[in-house]
């Protein structure tokens, strides 16, 4: 999920708002890390926890999959 979301828009109209915002349970051997980072860094994705985990061993809900697409489609929404 990670991948399309990442994808669904333009490199440009995710720019990087917290060049720090990096989950602590993906790393760069992990599928995917460069468009997780992308996303953390846009304020796109925040994490499920108060550590700002991806848990991407997880099923992601409907609600956390509007979350992610109100983000991507109001940039406003976004925080770092």
């Amino acid at each position: 999920m990670a991948y399309l979301f990442a994808n669904a828009l333009p490199a440009d109209e995710l720019p990087v708002l917290d060049a720090g915002a990096l989950p602590p349970d993906v790393s760069d051997n992990d599928p995917y890390a460069q468009q997780i980072r992308l996303l953390y860094q846009a304020g796109v994705l925040q994490g499920n926890d108060a550590s700002g985990a991806f848990q991407g061993d997880q099923p992601i809900t409907r609600a956390q999959a509007t979350a992610i697409l109100t983000r991507l489609a109001l940039p406003g929404q976004r925080t770092a």
